[in-house]
């Protein structure tokens, strides 16, 4: 049944197979990623305390301006202050390093050059250097936007940029949820510059465009597809173990490196916890291996090929706030206490990948939020007035009105009357709460978790202080 599955879902399109959903090797001579990793090491560094804080809410919907502020509190200790004059004693230290990435990203390609057929143990060592390399290039941006040196903070935003593409490729779950997380800095990163005046319109137009490159979702949607290719090498890992079912699924427990959390035995130990451990390991997993398994990876495919089939569908119609319902509706497949048992792996997997999906979305509503800001200022530089609606965009400088992926409309703006406008989407849930920032479920505020996704505003000089206030 699992083989005819394959065969009929391959007839029809699908992409089984890991070699050719593979990124494509690069020769060592042409492949960027090693120099790029090596220097990112040097700018691990900037010590994460002295990161100016670039999406620090005082409010809902409100963004410290930090760019204009001497001074903030420090986010590990309370009461104690840093300025700019720290900041830029660090960075003068990394500066040769930053220049280097900078022209790394500039001219180089990139591949990880990964073996995918290790399976779950796959080895991504590279992914946290990445990260590194966002934050440095963020302070350096935000302080010379502080000190008024454009040119040199345009280099390194666009620097930002580039480094979000370097992972656009690779088919991995967790490579792409990195990019998304290099995403958000820099989303931050391009609030903070956009609050700063003396940028030229063709330094913006650059960046607009930089922004309008970053695609998420059908990204996320071919890593989905290559991680069912690696689950096949998986479960037969498994059939063909000596080691009980707990052991095969904790990639730790066997004394290799720790693995991604998409396969974590947890979900099993929890549901027999109360099974003597004989019983356990020495009947359940041999049943499970010569009974089960094949049903359990079948139903693992075929889950996932409902996720793919109902995010192809929400993608074409840009529904994108239909996602979480339509997701719930696969993991909520009701199972009865047969199915529990013969499906013990794959109910551990598929929650974290419909998860991924979510956020993947929220970084593409990001990068349209981002383009259309850009636009926006790039309108009030021409025009010395903010447009009355999105459609004065239209064709100077956007070439059609940017619509809402959550529900294929516009995106919401109106001109404030003190002279700011409000932007945003109206998020996962699908429903328009005015851009009202405060977090969906009552926590601290932030663009991700927010009743909507809203291009922030900045936070007034009272907020300011009691955000300041709060740390002492």
């Amino acid at each position: 049944m699992l083989n005819r599955w394959k065969k009929r879902m391959t007839a029809q399109g699908e992409v089984l197979d890991i070699d050719k959903l593979a990124r494509p090797s690069l020769p060592p001579e042409s492949n960027g990623l090693p120099q790029l990793t090596w220097v990112a090491g040097q700018l691990s560094l900037l010590p994460m305390q002295l990161q100016p804080p670039t999406a620090r809410y005082a409010a809902p919907g409100k963004v410290v301006a930090i760019t204009l502020v001497n001074h903030w509190p420090l986010s590990d200790a309370k009461g104690t202050n840093t300025t700019w004059v720290v900041v830029a004693e660090q960075l003068a230290v990394l500066d040769g390093p930053i220049q280097e990435v900078l022209h790394i990203l500039a001219h180089e390609r990139f591949s990880a050059n990964l073996h995918y057929r290790s399976g779950f143990s796959l080895v991504i060592m590279h992914l946290t250097r990445l990260r590194s390399v966002a934050q440095a290039l963020s302070a350096a941006t935000l302080h010379d936007i502080h000190q008024g040196q454009m040119d040199t903070a345009f280099a390194s935003l666009k620097g930002m940029l580039a480094l979000v593409e370097v992972e656009k490729d690779e088919p991995i779950i967790i490579s792409q949820l990195v990019r998304i997380a290099l995403a958000h800095i820099t989303f931050a990163t391009t609030w903070q510059a956009l609050q700063r005046e003396g940028w030229t319109d063709g330094q913006l137009a650059q960046l607009q465009n930089a922004w309008a490159d970053l695609k998420f979702p059908l990204a996320m949607e071919k890593a989905l597809c290559m991680e069912r290719a690696i689950a096949a090498i998986e479960y037969e890992r498994c059939r063909t173990s000596d080691l009980p079912l707990s052991q095969m699924l904790d990639p730790g427990a066997v004394g290799g490196a720790p693995g991604p959390a998409l396969l974590s035995s947890q979900w099993l130990v929890d549901v027999m916890d109360d099974v003597p451990g004989a019983l356990r390991d020495g009947a359940f997993t041999p049943i499970w291996k010569f009974a089960w398994s094949h049903h359990d990876e079948l139903h693992y495919c075929k889950i996932i090929q409902r996720m793919i089939d109902a995010h192809r569908e929400v993608f074409a119609r840009r529904a994108g706030a239909t996602l979480p319902q339509r997701m719930s509706r696969i993991e909520d497949t009701a199972m009865g206490p047969y199915d529990a048992l013969r499906f013990a792996v794959a109910p551990a997997i598929y929650p974290a990948l419909m998860r991924a999906f979510h956020k993947a979305w929220i970084a593409q509503t990001a990068a349209d939020l981002a383009v259309t800001a850009l636009a926006i200022k790039r309108f009030e530089l021409r025009h010395g007035r903010l447009p009355a609606s999105l459609h004065e965009l239209v064709p100077e400088f956007l070439p059609q009105c940017p619509l809402d992926g959550m529900d294929g409309k516009p995106l919401r703006y109106c001109v404030e009357s003190d002279a700011t406008f409000l932007l945003y989407s109206i998020g996962l849930d699908g429903k328009d709460d005015g851009g009202d920032g405060t977090h969906s479920n009552g926590g601290h505020f932030n663009f991700h978790y927010g009743r909507d996704l809203v291009w922030p505003q900045p936070a007034s000089d009272v907020e300011i202080l009691g955000w300041k206030n709060s740390r002492k």
